[in-house]
């Protein structure tokens, strides 16, 4: 009895920054305990600090996949995660690095610590793992979706995916989102960008992913960009972040070609009905079992607007990481 309270109280303190509470629990704990997935620490290449993540290595003697998991916004490293299961079981590597802790974290919420750490984690597991260089796969969901879209724009390694599920594209327009709906991030978006009593969009836009140069080393790579029709709505992240990087993207690879981006009506009608009319939903596809109202491809470049609100289907990674394979 006694061993379970002082546990808990390690956790409690442990889940706590900044006077904001983390989503992280006892069973986020369990999970790599019982799996046997260990705790690895980083020299940081920006400052020398120690950086944690969640690592495991492959036992195979041919070099396998690297699943690189972002954590969301209320989480660390330690937030629980089904994929590094399947990292185990086909016995691939898999890293969840910390990029400076919760969005609240002015280190992190897409700071320059950020991507470095990042890069950090990758260049760690492949000089300490048997990692295939070509099959380095990062995926994350709601401010991980941001971490991946930011990665996608800055990050130094070429990595092959990017799998960003109802992700941040663009933070002064989450700042007027969250806030006209009262949410908790309006005002720790505010403290990790300046403070709480005056928006700095300046220090928002270097954040974001919308606002960055267009990368130069993504000629092989696939971006994912996922995104739930009710989100926004149920959840904290309206579909505009996607639908807007991605004609963002689009617009800069395609400059002369308005039909592949995604329209103001279509835009519109997806935000108002929440659905899109003009597709015949009968024939339409599905992904997990739910309608697909929305979705547009281009070269490297993918937008799917499910049914569904502020979630991730984490069985689709794995089956867009096997088709690029």
């Amino acid at each position: 009895m006694k061993k379970t309270l002082l546990l808990f109280f390690l956790i409690s303190l442990c889940t706590k920054s900044n006077g904001q509470e983390l989503d992280i629990n006892d069973d986020d704990i369990k999970f790599w305990k019982d799996n046997q997935i260990e705790k690895v620490e980083i020299l940081s290449s920006k400052d020398k600090s120690l950086q944690p993540s969640m690592h495991l290595k492959t036992k195979s003697s041919i070099p396998q996949p690297l699943l690189v998991h972002l954590h969301a916004w209320m989480s660390d490293f330690r937030q629980s995660d089904s994929l590094a299961l399947v990292a185990k079981q086909r016995n691939w590597n898999y890293i969840a690095p910390n990029f400076r802790g919760p969005g609240w974290n002015p280190q992190s919420c897409g700071s320059e610590f950020v991507i470095s750490d990042i890069d950090d984690a990758i260049e760690y597991m492949i000089k300490n793992a048997n990692v295939d260089k070509q099959e380095v796969h990062i995926y994350g969901k709601s401010s991980g979706g941001h971490a991946v879209m930011l990665a996608y724009m800055k990050l130094k390694y070429p990595a092959k995916t990017f799998s960003s599920w109802v992700g941040i594209s663009n933070f002064v327009d989450w700042y007027y989102e969250t806030g006209t709906r009262k949410l908790p991030q309006h005002k720790q978006l505010m403290m990790a960008t300046g403070d709480t009593l005056k928006p700095n969009f300046e220090e928002m836009k270097k954040r974001s992913p919308y606002f960055q140069p267009m990368p130069k080393n993504r000629e092989n790579a696939k971006l994912y960009l996922y995104t739930g029709i009710h989100d926004g709505y149920l959840g904290s992240v309206t579909v505009t972040q996607a639908i807007n990087f991605y004609n963002r993207l689009v617009s800069e690879k395609y400059p002369k070609t308005q039909s592949l981006l995604v329209p103001d009506k279509d835009i519109i009608e997806l935000l108002t009905k929440r659905t899109y009319e003009a597709m015949n939903h009968s024939l339409n596809e599905k992904i997990n079992g739910r309608l697909i109202h929305y979705q547009k491809e281009q070269k490297g470049l993918k937008l799917v607007v499910f049914e569904g609100k502020h979630e991730i289907f984490k069985n689709i990674i794995i089956e867009d990481i096997v088709k690029t394979k």
